[in-house]
């Protein structure tokens, strides 16, 4: 289960030597690139437009509970209370995301994210995607994603690794919608300190139209992972997820979903999550977004038993997202969730976004 633990993170003064490389030349030429888009804009049209996407998230734990202290047998073997299963939400994050488009067929997407999860945990995520419309109907991409995840504490356990991704689309006229990916993670994405391996994710989705207002979407996903860690014997598991949406569009202008996901792994640990969505479009410039997704997990491993109280975990989340226009070319988002669980978690999330086009 440590890839899904991989936002364990870093003291912000401790950087790699490649971190620091990859700021070196990320900064400069964003600087240089900015007011190039501009001119591009200006001279090549509006389909080499930029678009500029800016996130503060903020979330405040009303109630932060831990799980009873684990009794040991044994006074010679050391004991430490497990970090709670939760421990993976951030307190602090700061996202910004620039797209170039280069003309109405290619655009190069970079992103760079930051999290504060503790004290002694940070978090660093560089994205780049590359998407290219072959027609009407096709397109293809490819992402490139680093992610570092150190605990300034506990050197030996940090996390830092590569993914690759491909995929394509096809879309008939929004009637049928077939998206397949595949990506493969680096050995020290999975584990900390991993010798080799890695990790392989497969996705297909498909969306039908039923009708004019009504269509069905499928997703499925093949997670497996295959690594070796120092001292220890070749560790392998994957994981199925299928997830169903229903959406209805109302002459209200209204659009709500339906969905469902379920989730199985070889370890028979299983979740179920339901959700209901509405989508609300009060005026050209004005959209509410109102959710509620209910989550609960069976887990079977021991580890996981340990960072929970009881054998299965609730948690009760509901969203408000206000999108507001103040311009054609300027939009802000303004986001809360207040998340709840059985295992005495109360916590208020509060999101601003910014998104500008030049």
């Amino acid at each position: 289960m440590s890839i899904f633990k991989r936002a364990q993170g870093m003291e912000f003064k401790y950087h790699t030597k490649l971190e620091v490389q990859i700021r070196r030349i990320f900064l400069p030429v964003l600087l240089f690139f900015l007011p190039c888009t501009t001119l591009h804009a200006q001279f090549f049209g509006a389909g080499y437009q930029t678009v500029i996407k800016s996130e503060y998230q903020y979330s405040d734990y009303l109630s932060y509970g831990y799980p009873d202290p684990i009794l040991y047998e044994y006074p010679d073997v050391p004991y430490s209370q497990p970090l709670p299963y939760f421990s993976a939400f951030p307190e602090h994050r700061f996202l910004t995301k620039i797209t170039q488009y280069f003309g109405f067929q290619t655009s190069l997407g970079l992103r760079y994210q930051w999290g504060y999860l503790d004290k002694a945990n940070r978090q660093n995520i560089y994205n780049a995607e590359l998407i290219r419309e072959l027609n009407d109907q096709f397109s293809v991409s490819g992402a490139y994603q680093y992610m570092q995840a150190n605990n300034s504490q506990t050197g030996a356990d940090s996390i830092s690794g590569h993914m690759f991704e491909i995929g394509g689309k096809f879309n008939f006229a929004g009637a049928v919608y077939i998206e397949p990916t595949y990506g493969y993670y680096t050995s020290g994405y999975v584990y900390p300190n991993a010798e080799r391996g890695g990790a392989h994710s497969a996705t297909l989705k498909l969306r039908q139209a039923l009708s004019s207002t009504t269509a069905i979407q499928v997703k499925y996903n093949y997670f497996y992972v295959d690594y070796t860690a120092p001292q220890e014997s070749r560790k392998q598991y994957h994981a199925n997820t299928v997830t169903v949406w229903l959406s209805q569009f109302l002459p209200t202008e209204t659009a709500v979903h339906l969905s469902g996901r379920f989730y199985r792994n070889t370890a028979q640990t299983q979740s179920f999550s339901p959700s209901l969505e509405i989508i609300q479009y009060l005026n050209w410039k004005t959209i509410l977004h109102l959710c509620y997704r209910y989550y609960r997990n069976t887990p079977r491993e021991e580890l996981f038993l340990q960072r929970i109280t009881g054998d299965y975990f609730v948690t009760n989340a509901v969203s408000a997202i206000l999108d507001y226009s103040l311009s054609a070319n300027t939009s802000i988002l303004l986001k809360y969730r207040f998340y709840t669980s059985n295992q005495d978690i109360r916590m208020s999330t509060y999101l601003f976004g910014f998104e500008q086009i030049l």
